[in-house]
């Protein structure tokens, strides 16, 4: 997979691609948005990584940029439990994990880093761009849910939700 982004004014604007089989998926839109999936059937014998490495340059012409880890925020999920949490309380961190980046990545937001229990809580980890907007897309498409009501975000820091990464 191959992510980018581009600052427009005040906006963020995410360009990716991946591919799906004999598919490559061109997805993108603004940050915060669910953007806009194109799919580039691959004619056989072709191999994806020539069409994917023609269309990252085409991004990179475009004024996107990759963005790495070190440059987005850390946002945290945590769940009070007893010493490492229930099967049940561990299936709802992974159903979270699932959520989280279901919705981070179609709205070219982040993605999960992962998830840990112990020390009576469960946690999941994320990487975003826009904190403000990650977060409300979180609460009002996941934490509204009851199995996932329990969990408290923050950031890494502690401390309240900056600006962007960018």
């Amino acid at each position: 997979m191959t992510k980018t982004y581009r600052r427009r004014g005040n906006d963020i604007d995410y360009w990716e691609v991946w591919q799906d089989g004999r598919e490559l998926v061109l997805h993108r839109g603004q940050v915060g948005d669910r953007g806009t999936a194109y799919v580039r059937p691959l004619a056989p014998p072709e191999s994806p990584e020539e069409p994917m490495k023609h269309l990252a340059e085409e991004s990179f012409c475009a004024g996107f940029f990759a963005v790495s880890v070190t440059q987005m925020a850390e946002l945290i999920l945590r769940r009070p439990v007893r010493g490492f949490g229930t099967d049940s309380e561990l299936a709802s961190r992974h159903a979270l994990e699932a959520a989280l980046d279901e919705v981070l990545g179609w709205t070219g937001n982040g993605h999960v880093d992962g998830g840990d229990a112990g020390g009576d809580e469960l946690t999941v980890s994320c990487y975003v761009i826009e904190p403000q907007i990650a977060l409300r897309a979180i609460q009002g498409e996941i934490l509204c849910r009851e199995e996932f009501s329990a969990f408290q975000p923050q950031m890494a820091s502690g401390g309240s939700v900056p600006g962007s990464a960018l």
